[in-house]
């Protein structure tokens, strides 16, 4: 008699424990994942101006510097620890010819850009040898001049429209 009334009683306690439980984990809201555009109004509104001015070129948007820049294995890392910062750095904009080779980055200039980050991103896409054109975003470019600064390889900084 005693074992089944210590036996209630570790069950009674348990399944208290397991209601307690879910009630806890019932109230506690949970966290929602929830989406955004990946490119806001103007940078939507400018990728359709490359769009345009280079139809026959790859234009693609938010890139990670990870996904297009590496370092060879056995290479000396101390000569590229400036790199090991900018792997999450993202390009606005990369441009790359049909065979996906690339052509230059581009960049959309805002008052609040940090120009420490600004310098790396200028410096690691230097050292890479690929040509960063800017413009700033409020005075976005023709598709002329698009076309003059990306095609005719315009000077690795085209002019900041302000």
């Amino acid at each position: 008699m005693e074992a089944l009334a210590v036996l209630v009683v570790v069950g009674v306690l348990v399944l208290a424990h397991v209601l307690r439980f879910r009630i806890e984990k019932k109230t506690a809201p949970e966290p929602q994942l929830l989406t955004r555009r990946p490119l806001s109004e103007p940078e939507q509104s400018f990728y359709q101006t490359l769009s345009t001015a280079l139809p026959e070129h790859h234009v693609l948007p938010q890139v990670c510097f990870s996904r297009f820049l590496y370092t060879r294995v056995g290479q000396r890392t101390d000569e590229y620890a400036p790199w090991s910062g900018g792997q999450q750095m993202v390009v606005d904009y990369l441009v790359c010819d049909q065979a996906f080779d690339i052509v230059c980055a581009i960049e959309l200039e805002e008052a609040a850009d940090s120009a420490n980050r600004n310098r790396a991103k200028v410096r690691i896409l230097s050292q890479a040898g690929i040509r960063l054109v800017k413009w700033h975003v409020c005075r976005p470019p023709s598709t002329a001049e698009i076309r003059q600064a990306v095609l005719n390889g315009a000077e690795s900084q085209a002019p900041l429209m302000a």
